[in-house]
């Protein structure tokens, strides 16, 4: 093992004794234990100055590799006196939509973020799109199954690795195609619309299959949206429908389906979209294979009084002031919401404070103090 990074996962184990793992492990177990009642809602914040989606970390080279599993443990490590929540893990952010690459689109690393060219132009195009292969050479997820062979071996199981989850199939479809065509053939052309989810879909589970594989049982995680929150073993997979926040309930209905087998794969679904996905919450109260979701930018009062069955609801992660966070927790205690709080930044609390490749602890730490005395004093009463 390198001597860096054994002595990096030895200040971990350190600041993280087996008690204060069990500690914090039990909490995130009752938050998704939906049978029981819920008490105490865990608070985890930002780890990882490069997982927040606004870049994606270079891995292409095995020192690149070394680099940011330097950089992720030394995280760990900095942020490790604040007593919250959080329960070590390394993440892996290469993008939102790598499937895509694996269909035809062009690859490309722009503005420190793996992305890739829209390649469908026409509903012929659609219609014609090559079943997934995996024997063929696929740039980006080979690029993720390098890393993550990387991480196994330095690491030695010492510490867990969530898999790289990308976004859901209809997500991926979205950047594959012009977008005026995309969204006028989820209204005129569903069945075509469904065949090409069915192909997406094969080369959803056989990435995040061969992911497992890689990891192994005994360290391998599924996670997705706000990586350094927890989900424990059995909870099922997440899932990223950013584009279910611009589309209507008729439309996401039909692609059911597709959500219904990665269900029957990986366990029950924690759905994530960035905007407003409110029009879709009749859907998700109507099935139960979405035990969670993550709408980050929704009120709580918009969102709270229509969870009609027990589930868990991630909080928003970016938040405008203390008064804000106050409000939004006050309305999830009166309407007894399942909820875990996570936080990237609160107004000038940033999540690396002035400079974003270094963390400002003492800032964090405030945050952290502020964050815990409200929740204690709206749970006391």
């Amino acid at each position: 093992m390198d001597p860096q990074i054994k002595e990096l996962l030895d200040k971990i184990d350190a600041k993280y004794p087996q008690s204060r793992l069990e500690r914090n492990r039990r909490k995130w177990c009752d938050l998704w234990a939906l049978n029981v009642p819920f008490t105490s809602p865990p608070i985890a914040l930002h780890r990882g100055r490069y997982a927040d989606g606004a870049g994606h970390p270079v891995h292409r080279t095995h020192a690149d590799r070394r680099e940011l599993l330097v950089t992720m443990l030394d995280d760990i490590v900095q942020m490790g006196d604040i007593d919250d929540d959080y329960l070590p893990v390394l993440p892996l952010d290469t993008g939102a939509y790598i499937l895509a690459e694996a269909f035809g689109g062009e690859h490309v690393y722009m503005g420190n973020m793996y992305m890739i060219e829209k390649f469908l132009e026409t509903p012929e195009d659609v219609k014609n799109l090559k079943p997934f292969d995996p024997d063929a050479k696929h740039h980006y997820m080979d690029m993720v199954f390098e890393t993550l062979r990387f991480f196994r071996e330095e690491t030695a199981g010492r510490i867990p690795i969530n898999i790289h989850t990308p976004q859901g199939p209809l997500e991926t479809l979205g950047c594959m195609w012009d977008s005026s065509g995309f969204y006028l053939a989820l209204l005129d052309e569903p069945e075509m619309i469904i065949q090409v989810l069915e192909k997406i879909l094969v080369a959803y589970v056989w990435y995040i299959r061969k992911q497992m594989a890689i990891i192994g049982p005994e360290q391998c995680q599924l996670n997705y949206a706000m990586s350094y929150t927890h989900r424990p073993s059995g909870s099922g997979i997440g899932v990223g429908e950013d584009v279910i926040a611009t589309i209507g309930l008729d439309s996401f209905s039909l692609t059911l389906p597709i959500y219904q087998a990665i269900a029957r794969e990986f366990g029950p679904l924690f759905l994530h979209s960035c905007g407003n996905p409110s029009q879709q919450l009749p859907i998700v109260m109507a099935n139960p294979m979405i035990a969670g979701i993550h709408f980050s930018q929704l009120n709580a009062e918009d969102i709270m009084p229509r969870i009609t069955r027990p589930m868990v609801l991630h909080s928003r992660n970016d938040w405008s002031s203390f008064e804000q966070f106050q409000q939004y927790a006050t309305v999830a205690k009166q309407y007894n919401v399942r909820i875990a709080y996570q936080f990237q930044s609160l107004g000038n609390y940033m999540q690396v404070g002035t400079d974003r490749f270094h963390y400002d602890t003492k800032l964090m730490n405030e945050l952290f103090t502020g964050i815990q005395r409200i929740l204690g004093e709206i749970y006391e009463h």
